[in-house]
Parts: C-alpha cells; structure tokens; sequence
C-alpha cells in the first residue's frame, strides 16, 4: 500500500524586531503610536507554555491597519523570570507585524523606532532561525 507525506510549509508572513527599553510598557506603546502613527491597545495577554507544560503571560497591544492589510504586535518579552524569546533574552520588547509585509521599509521603521529617546537598540528577528519560532504566533 503506498504511503504519501503531507508537508506543510509555514507561510505565515511576519516582520519581529527586539526593542531593548527600560520604559512600563504603557508608556513605550504611547511612544509607538505616536512615532509610527498607530493605534496599538492593550488586548488579552499572550500566552504560552513550556516544555514542562507551565504557563506565561506576556503583555499584548495590538493595531489592525485594515487599509494596508497589516497586523501589529507589541509583546512585553520578559515576565516574572520568563522570557518569550529566549534567543533575545537582552529585549524588553517584542514588535511583530504580520500580514502585506512587502510594503513594510524595514530600515525606515527600525531608524523610525531609534528615533524614540527611551528605545537603545532595535534589533531584527529572523523567526525562521529562533528555537522559540511558535512563541511568536499569537491568536489575538
């Protein structure tokens, strides 16, 4: 009897930055909004479990740009000794957006984001690279 394999291939398109900032995660969120005009807004915690089956929660604000197709994400990356990626375990923060990424300039946005005072580096994440990769899916 022939067998056949099924292999899915992950098209699930997204942009993730590594923001190293000291600021409560309100007030970066504000600066965010203002610098990048969006409207990001605190929704339910993202939440993920380890390997030995514990749950976190990690701060969550997010903006849906419907005109361009665009999802954003703003993820708190450290929470009571846990961290969301563990590759960038320096980064308070995590931004992701998903969706028409094409026309995202991503040098214009990370210089855009450096522009906020509080905000010292800004760091792309190559998700296909990260062992932590299914920590960034978030169904919010």
């Amino acid at each position: 009897m022939k067998t056949f394999k099924l292999k899915l291939e992950d098209t699930h398109e997204q942009i993730a930055f590594a923001l190293v900032c000291a600021e409560k995660e309100y007030r970066i969120c504000w600066e965010i909004n203002t610098i990048l005009q969006l409207q990001l807004e605190r929704v339910k915690d993202h939440e993920i479990k380890n390997k030995q089956g514990e749950k976190s929660q990690f701060s969550l604000f997010k903006y849906i740009n419907e005109d361009d197709l665009l999802d954003y994400f703003l993820l708190r990356n450290k929470t009571g000794g846990n961290i969301l990626i563990p590759e960038f375990k320096l980064a308070d923060y995590i931004l992701i957006i998903e969706g028409e990424i094409w026309q995202v300039d991503v040098d214009k946005l990370k210089n855009e984001l450096l522009t906020i005072n509080s905000i010292q580096t800004v760091l792309t994440i190559n998700s296909n690279q990260l062992k932590s990769k299914q920590n960034l899916i978030i169904d919010a």
